[in-house]
């Protein structure tokens, strides 16, 4: 399923000023979502405070604030809601860590089973947020590019891959980063 998205220009006359998360820029983040859907998907991600430092021009953002403390959950709530409003109904990512954690947070949301992906090495204390979501865990002994074979070896040959969400809504952590894959 091949996404071809222009790019959406930033409006202010379209910022939802009475809504404090990331939605309230949904007209500029170039997806398809109806509001009901970003409602039932949203945890309360984005909208951070920015906190200034003891250094002038210096300031913070505080995204340790953000449902699973990481800033990844700006970029898995808007891909899981877009997955949702495709009818997705299973979620599989590759990830060590806060991607894997933010995808699994958002699927519990959603009623949508999810599988992760992780390197053996995996700490404890990560499988055990992963977990925590009712995610089930995959780990994959090898590199990091091992892992993501693996989830990609998962989806071959399953209907309904939406290949689109990895291209499109992708965590960007250089060119092997964790690449959400979807299942309908």
């Amino acid at each position: 399923m091949p996404l071809q998205l222009a790019p959406m220009p930033f409006l202010r006359d379209t910022i939802i000023a009475s809504e404090f998360s990331l939605w309230r820029y949904r007209a500029s983040l170039n997806i398809d979502v109806d509001d009901a859907t970003w409602r039932r998907t949203t945890l309360g991600e984005g909208a951070t405070a920015i906190v200034a430092a003891a250094e002038p021009n210096l300031s913070f953002k505080t995204d340790f604030a953000m449902p699973t403390l990481s800033f990844k959950d700006r970029g898995a709530a808007v891909m899981m809601a877009q997955a949702a409003a495709w009818g997705v109904t299973r979620v599989a990512v590759d990830s060590s860590g806060n991607a894997a954690t933010s995808v699994a947070a958002y699927a519990a949301r959603l009623r949508m089973a999810c599988d992760v992906f992780v390197p053996a090495s995996t700490s404890d204390g990560k499988l055990r947020q992963i977990a925590a979501h009712g995610a089930t865990i995959h780990k994959v002994e090898g590199t990091r590019e091992d892992t993501a074979d693996a989830a990609q070896n998962f989806l071959d040959g399953r209907a309904g891959c939406a290949r689109g969400l990895r291209k499109t809504h992708r965590f960007r952590r250089g060119s092997s980063g964790p690449r959400p894959l979807c299942l309908r």
